[in-house]
């Protein structure tokens, strides 16, 4: 009779056992997959950041071209 209730309790305990480490395999999981997406989003941003300030530089560029044309034909309209 002992030795069936240890048995049991040993199985009952090893299931226990199993079930916490699932869990915490579960759980390293969740936050490996949320780390991913978090340097993902950081990606994008910088992506994001980096295309806006390549178009802002595209922009200042073209500003610049158009002021160095106006100057050049106002100099020589005065001559």
């Amino acid at each position: 009779m002992q030795l069936l209730l240890a048995t049991v309790k040993r199985a009952v305990t090893a299931e226990t056992v199993r079930e916490e480490e699932e869990e915490e395999e579960e759980e390293e999981e969740e936050e490996e997959e949320e780390e991913e997406e978090e340097e993902e989003e950081e990606e994008e941003k910088k992506k994001k950041k980096k295309k806006k300030k390549k178009k802002k530089k595209k922009k200042k560029k073209k500003k610049k071209k158009k002021k160095l044309k106006l100057d050049v034909l106002t100099k020589y309209r005065f001559i």
